[in-house]
């Protein structure tokens, strides 16, 4: 039971640190990468109610990957005292690749298919904060994974 509500704590905390991240890019008007509306209005097919299912969708998803993350780093063949640095990094790069399918999936199939004209227009530098918006959910990932449950 420890492990499944710590693994929950774990995606919040990281989701919200993705979703931030994405929030003060979106909010300083760099680039439209509210990922929050985006999924919601694939829901609701409007921008102004589209919040509340998409923070459910963001934040489930984050939930759900936090225990794919956590399941990976419990498998790992490594010796018994290992440093904190190795789940950060290691986090880092699941993020990375996670990024990598994420940013891919965004750029060939949200950009065609999005309800919302605003949503369909990604960039490279709409991808690319998606792809860091990743590593930092899989280095927040790894690192409180070596906090708590290592």
């Amino acid at each position: 039971m420890e492990y499944f509500l710590t693994t929950l704590l774990i995606g919040l905390v990281a989701t919200g640190a993705m979703t931030t991240f994405l929030w003060a890019v979106n909010s300083f008007n760099l680039y439209n990468v509210d990922m929050v509306k985006a999924l919601g209005s694939f829901y609701t097919r409007k921008e102004t109610n589209a919040t509340v299912p998409g923070l459910i969708f963001h934040f489930s998803a984050g939930i759900f990957f936090a225990f794919v993350y956590t399941f990976l780093f419990s498998v790992l063949p490594l010796p018994e005292q290992v440093s904190v640095y190795i789940f950060a990094i290691f986090g880092s790069l699941l993020g990375f690749v996670h990024g990598v399918v994420v940013s891919l999936f965004l750029v060939l199939m949200v950009s065609e298919n999005h309800p919302l004209e605003k949503f369909r227009k990604v960039s490279l530098a709409t991808a690319i904060f998606h792809f860091v918006a990743h590593v930092i959910y899989g280095l927040v990932v790894g690192s409180l994974y070596a906090a708590f449950l290592s």
